[in-house]
């Protein structure tokens, strides 16, 4: 065994010292045109091994995409969610020692207090804690201490990131902390092994209710280690605080928009149902991966185009697919053009933003994943064609139907649906960039920082707690656009990396220096620096590009394009008052206008769901 671990020691020392020089041309990352945005972006905790840390969390995924998420799985099918629950509640009642002692250490002693009545509850009326009848019955909620936060509370400030296999993300503080709240748990007083064995599958139960969103995050994301790094830092600050917020609380555009996170398929197989491949494409980089939903016999074919940055597995583009294949129709989904799974695996060069160029892109996608489909499946099976998509989808899903229509072809497609579609892509996205600065608006960092905390407090209470779509939203205007805008913010970054050094990069090297050397970088950054002049070298003028981005160019094209429908918000924050009328006056008789929602914020609605199946119903 201590061969084992030292060899493993040798291992990951060497990995450092192979790992932590790699280097990158910082010279193609363009100056920050506003130098506090890099102030506005969540910093996580220090990470000063990095290489160690990446290959731990190599090392976990490896470990839980084939033994760990299976065996979850297999537990899940075997014992019901209701068991499930009653086992979590008896672990969080037998670790009630470690909220006391940590509680009362920080000397908060109303929470003690409260901890002591739940645990007599508990232990009581809800029978040995395998209910929580002092949390339904009686509303005292616990409260999650643990020493990592009551050294944070004391003044001890994590310095230095650790992942540990199978134990997840920590810091020198927080690991330490976790070593003596063990000794606070009563199963360390059992005698070996059956103390590490009742830890462990209470602790394995616990994750049990996670583990999609594990998996998920594994997917979807191009770098899950770095927004794990960033997203733990983050809460755990939160939590040494005590999760500090502003009362206050609006019902903006902002803030309605954040209920689009309540968008997601009905069915919680439906995911799982779709046939997962990648098409090779000649001149790209890497095969492009795609998701089908196959009717048992042939059906019409949906082609969903997701919105900015969108992954195909995600719950919204899950929920709006849902809705199709119940429909009768075979759906197709390719993540979003600036999403990290499409720019990876482009050509190099590629930069999305060109309309031209982007549809050329999007057709030679098709015609790759179709041509899998139709050997695997024969081309019998997908009947006509109908495109549907969301915000930037949306804006792409118009620009191909005026395409159809000005090659004379729009009958090869039964409907187009555009939801909540910007009608000036650069306005659109410059609204993402003043989303992102909104805690900075009168010019104060300070202030500043304390919405951003305020926000990302909230965030992880609602996560928490579990709040339903109809619930009413905590947040200020100022709170959801921060986090509106630092979600786009991020994947601005994802999408630049993955299409600009994912090549120069292995997957133990040190990417700290070059997110903090793009972290300033907006959307506003990107296009005029990045796309415009990357566009320009492959011949398309500024003209060119100018004219490309405007949907009242298309406006003649788009007016006789046959079912085409839009469905749109009054208060959409990427559509201004005249945008919103251009609209009305071109396509009233084809659309469906909601008074409020924000951006996207409607899709999780029965109305809006109805709205879309209206359109898209298949004649009998």
């Amino acid at each position: 065994m201590s061969t084992t671990i030292l060899r493993l020691i040798f291992t990951l020392v060497l990995a450092t010292a192979i790992c932590s020089c790699q280097s990158y041309d910082a010279s193609r990352i363009p100056q920050a045109s506003t130098p506090s945005d890099t102030d506005l972006m969540i910093k996580g905790v220090n990470d000063p091994l990095e290489p160690v840390n990446r290959a731990s969390f190599a090392l976990n995924t490896v470990l839980f995409k084939t033994i760990i998420y299976p065996a979850m799985k297999g537990y899940r099918w075997l014992v019901p969610e209701s068991g499930r629950a009653h086992i979590t509640h008896f672990h969080q009642n037998l670790t009630y020692p470690v909220r006391l002692v940590n509680n009362s250490l920080q000397w908060q002693w109303n929470e003690s207090w409260i901890e002591t009545k739940r645990f007599g509850i508990n232990s009581t009326i809800g029978i040995l804690g395998f209910n929580d009848p002092a949390s339904t019955k009686y509303g005292l909620r616990p409260s999650k201490e643990d020493l990592g936060q009551t050294f944070g509370k004391w003044g001890w400030n994590s310095q230095a990131y650790l992942f540990i296999p199978i134990l997840g993300p920590s810091s020198e503080r927080d690991a330490l902390g976790m070593l003596g709240d063990s000794f606070l748990k009563p199963t360390y007083y059992l005698d070996s092994p059956y103390n590490f064995v009742s830890e462990g599958f209470l602790t394995f139960n616990d994750m049990t209710a996670y583990a999609d969103t594990i998996n998920d995050v594994l997917l979807q994301n191009y770098d899950p280690y770095q927004l794990t790094r960033l997203l733990y830092g983050a809460s755990r600050e939160a939590a040494v605080n005590n999760y500090t917020h502003r009362n206050e609380k609006d019902d903006s555009a902002e803030v309605q928009t954040l209920r689009a996170i309540f968008a997601a398929p009905q069915s919680k197989t439906f995911k799982s149902r779709s046939i997962d491949q990648s098409a090779r494409i000649e001149g790209w980089r890497q095969e492009l991966p795609y998701s089908i939903w196959l009717q048992e016999e042939p059906a019409p074919l949906m082609i969903q185009l997701p919105g900015l940055g969108s992954h195909r597995k995600s719950n919204m583009d899950l929920a709006l697919a849902e809705l199709a294949y119940n429909e009768g129709y075979n759906v197709l989904i390719f993540s979003n053009t600036f999403n990290w799974e499409f720019m990876a695996s482009a050509p190099q060069g590629y930069a999305p933003g060109y309309v031209e160029t982007d549809k050329e892109m999007l057709r030679i996608a098709y015609q790759g994943i179709m041509a899998d489909l139709d050997a695997d499946y024969g081309a019998e099976h997908f009947l006509n064609r109908s495109l549907i998509g969301m915000s930037m989808g949306a804006w792409y899903t118009l620009n191909l139907a005026a395409d159809l229509n000005a090659r004379g072809v729009s009958h090869l497609v039964d409907h187009c649906i555009a939801i909540n579609p910007p009608l000036n892509l650069i306005q659109g996205i410059a609204a993402l960039d003043d989303l992102y600065r909104t805690p900075y608006q009168n010019g104060d960092m300070v202030e500043a920082q304390a919405i951003i905390d305020s926000a990302l407090a909230k965030a992880f209470i609602s996560r928490q707690m579990g709040l339903q779509p109809t619930a009413e939203l905590p947040f200020t205007n100022a709170e959801a656009s921060y986090l509106i805008g630092l979600n786009f913010r991020l994947t601005l970054h994802e999408a630049i990396i993955a299409g600009a050094f994912d090549q120069e990069l292995n997957i133990f090297g040190s990417k700290g220096a070059l997110y903090r050397d793009m972290s300033g970088l907006s959307f506003d950054d990107y296009y005029t620096k990045i796309a415009f002049p990357v566009n320009q070298r492959q011949g398309a003028s500024l003209k060119d590009i100018e004219h490309s981005i405007d949907l009242k160019n298309r406006e003649r094209d788009l007016k006789k394009v046959k079912h085409l429908h839009l469905i749109l918000s009054e208060n959409d924050f990427l559509l201004n008052e005249r945008d919103l009328n251009w609209f009305k006056a071109n396509f009233a008789a084809n659309t469906t206008l909601f008074d409020q929602g924000g951006h996207l914020g409607e899709l999780w609605r029965p109305e809006l769901q109805q709205a879309i199946q209206a359109e898209i119903k298949l004649k009998d």
